[in-house]
């Protein structure tokens, strides 16, 4: 599973929003922030003999949302599509733990990891990253 965060200069968020809904991707949380890119340059003030930084910040908007790897394509390409400017990050998940319940869903397994290290080792190989994707359904 990945995690992506989506910083966006523009309210963008419906055109995304919609169509995320279409590849079948939900539960985007949506976070209006202040913020500046790289480029923004801040201003310096003189005030009283004195030199004050003052930073220039805009409002944002961040996006998050939890996606398959095997949706990561197109979700890029839907977020590309329908905004104007801002960033993308990817990011893997590890674990999810639901608050109510308290279960724990672990998106690695360390008997699959060792079982790859062992494969790419009787190979030749030395194992330094892998990707595992799994497509289940509730029983």
């Amino acid at each position: 599973m990945l995690k992506l965060e989506i910083i966006l200069a523009e309210n963008d968020v419906m055109k995304i929003s919609e169509g995320l809904k279409e590849i079948g991707v939900g539960g985007l949380t949506v976070i209006k922030v202040r913020g500046r890119g790289a480029k923004t340059a801040a201003e310096i003030h003189t005030h009283k003999g004195m030199e004050v930084f003052v930073p220039h910040f805009a409002d944002k908007y961040r996006l998050m949302v939890v996606i398959p790897e095997a949706k990561e394509e197109k979700t890029v390409d839907i977020i590309r599509k329908n905004s104007q400017e801002g960033k993308i990050f990817i990011s893997q998940m590890l674990r999810a733990i639901d608050i109510k319940s308290g279960n724990i869903i672990e998106f690695t397994d360390e008997e699959i990891e060792k079982i790859q290290k062992r494969i790419a080792e009787k190979h030749g190989y030395k194992l330094v990253d892998s990707k595992l994707e799994l497509y289940c359904v509730k029983k």
